[in-house]
């Protein structure tokens, strides 16, 4: 397997806290546990140091995952949407209920992902951004893009226990980018992959 070239900072800051968009790549590791209650994920740093925290709650009243900081402190919430039957949507909301970002499904071939994210860039000018993931189950890839430039390199890795949803990603994130809000990235594209 040829390797990817690096990834290249962006043009601009992108995400939801300027603080977070550093000059450097950022490497994440997403690791899906199992539990019953659904969807719980920890993901570290390169240095094996907790960055987020999520908790699921699969069987509440529209399929949830809380983001906290590793102190519990309450970052924002993903959200499924139900009534979306043909473009299946989630979204994440502030720890008040506003919603600032929102993932649709598009239908593609099997093993193929498509979705389309939206949000306003609080980190850059505060526009409304719109990313582009994609990539193929089967190859076990996935790539956010904004105006062709690489965000972010979602891998799921090869030798993991996939019993019950276990499965762990490794991400590359480009400088400039917003690692937490990457990581929300990663988690639906978790969700959405299955």
């Amino acid at each position: 397997m040829a390797s990817e070239p690096p990834i290249q900072p962006l043009p601009a800051a992108l995400g939801l806290d300027p603080q977070r968009c550093g000059p450097q790549p950022t490497h994440l590791v997403v690791h899906e546990k199992i539990c019953f209650s659904g969807g719980d994920f920890s993901i570290k740093d390169g240095y094996g140091q907790d960055v987020v925290v999520v908790k699921g709650k699969t069987f509440s009243i529209g399929d949830k995952r809380i983001f906290t900081t590793p102190q519990g402190q309450e970052l924002f919430v993903m959200k499924k949407e139900h009534f979306h039957p043909i473009h299946p949507t989630w979204h994440l909301e502030t720890p008040d209920g506003k919603k600032f970002l929102e993932v649709k499904k598009e239908w593609r071939l099997i093993g193929h992902t498509k979705l389309d994210v939206t949000f306003r860039n609080v980190a850059g000018d505060g526009g409304e951004v719109k990313l582009l993931m994609q990539g193929h189950w089967l190859k076990r890839s996935v790539d956010v893009t904004w105006n062709d430039c690489v965000v972010a390199r979602i891998r799921k890795k090869i030798f993991t226990i996939q019993w019950m949803g276990n499965d762990t990603y490794g991400v590359e994130i480009a400088p400039g980018a917003d690692p937490i809000m990457e990581a929300g990235d990663v988690v639906m594209t978790a969700d959405f992959g299955e």
